[in-house]
């Protein structure tokens, strides 16, 4: 279930990620919001998408959240 607002017992967490290879450049913005009834944890998943030329690379980033 969708909750429409922050409640005062959530934590939103917004991570600004640029990432650069050769001369082409992505960027995302990945957010998580954990609420008082939920583990503090979690892993964040990002793919990034880069082409050159006809070449396409796809780097996954991965990495683990926690708020203490």
């Amino acid at each position: 279930m969708r909750r429409s607002s922050l409640k005062d017992s959530a934590v939103n967490v917004i991570f600004e990620i640029d990432m650069n290879a050769g001369k082409d450049r992505d960027n995302k913005r990945v957010e998580k919001i954990f609420y008082l009834d939920q583990s503090r944890t979690g892993t964040v998943t990002q793919r990034f998408n880069f082409k050159d030329g006809i070449t396409m690379r796809g780097i996954t980033l991965k990495f683990d959240v926690e708020i203490k």
